[in-house]
C-alpha cells in the first residue's frame, strides 16, 4: 500500500499542539493545525509539492553539519559602537542620545590587532554622528578587517560624496558595503532557509557567534545586552571565545528557551533576547515579536 512521504527537502517540527513543515529549498514554512478534514490537508500538501506518494524508497534528507564550521575561531557579526548612547531596546534605532563619549584610537588599534586574521562574516558599525574623526575610524575598520560585509548604521544623512568615499575603500575587494538609516525594524515575519534552519537547532539565531565592542572598550555578546564579558584593554577577544565565555549566549538554541521549545515555528523565528528580556538576558521569555 502506498503511503505519503515528505519530500527530501521538507522537515517536520513538532510543537506542543501543532506542527510545522519547513520547505528548505523554497524558503517556506507551513503551520499545520489538527483541524478540518484530513483529505483537504493532504490535497494542499500535494499542491504545495511537500509530499509525494511512494513505497519502498527512502528519500535523501538534507543535512548540514555546522560543528566543524564553528570549531575554528569565527564571528558571524562583529558589532562596534563608535559614539553615542542608544536608549531602550536595540530596535528603537530612532532614539539616539548623542554624547561626547567616543571610541578612542587606542581601543581601535587594540581591536584591529586582536581580530586580525579572524574570519568575520559581517561588521556592523553604529554611530550617532559622522565627522572627520568618525570617518577616520570607519576607514581604518573597513580597510583593515577581513569581512564579507560592512554595515553602517547612523542617524547621519550621508551625502553622495561621503558614500562614494566609503564605497571606494572596498572597490577592489569582495566586500559589500551597506549604509543604513536608523529606523524601526519589523521582526514579526518568519525567515527560513536551509542554513538558518540547521543553525537555529544548535545556536541562537540572533546572539550566535556575535561579538560586540562599545565606546568604553567593553566586550559584550551584543551591544544591547547589559552583560559585559571583558574589556578590550585587558582581554583578548580570541581568548574569550576559546575559553567559552561566549558559549552561554552563542549556544542558547531555541530548544533551550522556556516558551520557545514547545513552538513548532521556533527555527524560523527572529529571536532578539534583548527585546524578550526587556534589556536583560533571559532564557524564559519568548521573542517579543513572536506571532505564534
Amino acid at each position: 500500500m502506498k503511503r505519503d512521504r515528505l519530500k527530501p527537502y521538507v522537515y517536520k517540527v513538532k510543537g506542543a499542539k501543532n506542527y510545522a513543515l519547513y520547505d528548505l529549498f523554497h524558503g517556506k514554512i507551513f503551520q499545520i493545525i489538527p483541524e478540518g478534514e484530513p483529505h483537504e490537508l493532504r490535497e494542499e500538501l500535494l499542491k504545495e509539492n511537500l509530499i509525494f506518494e511512494t513505497e519502498g524508497v527512502v528519500p535523501y534528507k538534507l543535512s548540514m553539519d555546522l560543528s566543524k564550521e564553528f570549531t575554528e575561531l569565527r564571528i558571524k557579526e562583529l558589532q562596534l559602537r563608535l559614539d553615542g548612547v542608544y536608549e531602550d531596546t536595540c530596535w528603537s534605532r530612532n532614539v539616539v542620545k548623542k554624547t561626547g563619549k567616543r571610541m578612542d584610537e587606542k581601543i581601535v588599534s587594540i581591536l584591529l590587532e586582536q581580530v586580525s586574521g579572524l574570519e568575520i562574516n559581517r561588521v556592523r558599525i553604529e554611530t550617532a554622528e559622522y565627522d572627520d574623526s568618525i570617518k577616520s575610524i570607519i576607514e581604518r575598520i573597513v580597510s583593515s578587517l577581513q569581512s564579507r560585509k560592512i554595515e553602517i548604521y547612523s542617524a547621519h544623512e550621508f551625502g553622495k560624496e561621503e558614500i562614494s568615499s566609503l564605497t571606494g575603500l572596498i572597490a577592489n575587494s569582495n566586500k559589500q558595503l551597506e549604509i543604513k538609516k536608523r529606523e524601526q525594524v519589523d521582526l514579526s515575519e518568519f525567515d527560513i532557509s536551509m542554513y538558518r534552519f540547521f543553525y537555529s537547532r544548535d545556536f541562537n539565531p540572533c546572539l550566535g557567534h556575535k561579538a560586540a565592542v562599545d565606546t568604553n572598550g567593553d566586550i559584550k555578546p551584543c551591544l544591547w545586552l547589559n552583560e559585559i564579558i571583558g574589556n578590550i584593554r585587558e582581554n583578548n577577544i580570541k581568548d574569550l571565545i576559546t575559553s567559552g565565555r561566549f558559549a552561554p549566549y552563542w549556544e542558547l538554541s531555541k530548544n533551550d528557551i522556556g516558551e520557545c521549545k514547545a513552538c513548532e515555528m521556533r527555527y524560523a523565528c527572529n529571536d532578539c533576547r534583548v527585546c524578550s528580556g526587556q534589556g536583560d538576558f533571559s532564557k524564559e521569555k519568548r521573542a517579543l515579536f513572536c506571532k505564534v
